[in-house]
C-alpha cells in the first residue's frame, strides 16, 4: 500500500510521449524506455505532486466504471511499480 502522505510527480530525467492511446515513459538516467496503456496514462496524468494517491483514486472513479476497492489496489500496484522503478518521486 502506498504512504497516505504521499504526492507522486513525475521523476526528473523521465520524458513522456503520447503514442495513440498509450504513453512512452524514456527514462534518461538509466536509458530505459517504459510503456503505459491507456489507463496507466490517465493514472500517471494526475501524478503532479498536488495529488495524493486518495485523490487521485477520487478523481479516476469518476472516469471509470469500476469498484473503489479494485481502483485503489490497481493504482496503488502501478504507482508503487513506478517509484520502484524511479518513475515517480
Amino acid at each position: 500500500m502506498t504512504d497516505d502522505a504521499w504526492k507522486p510527480t513525475l521523476a526528473d530525467g523521465i520524458k513522456t510521449e503520447a503514442v495513440g492511446d498509450e504513453l512512452i515513459l524514456l527514462d534518461r538516467s538509466s536509458q530505459r524506455v517504459h510503456q503505459l496503456d491507456r489507463v496507466g496514462a490517465s493514472i500517471l496524468a494526475y501524478c503532479d505532486g498536488t495529488r495524493t494517491v486518495d485523490s487521485i483514486v477520487a478523481q479516476l472513479l469518476q472516469e471509470f466504471e469500476v469498484s473503489e476497492e479494485q481502483l485503489v489496489d490497481d493504482v496503488s500496484a502501478l504507482l508503487e511499480r513506478m517509484r520502484a522503478l524511479d518513475i515517480l518521486s
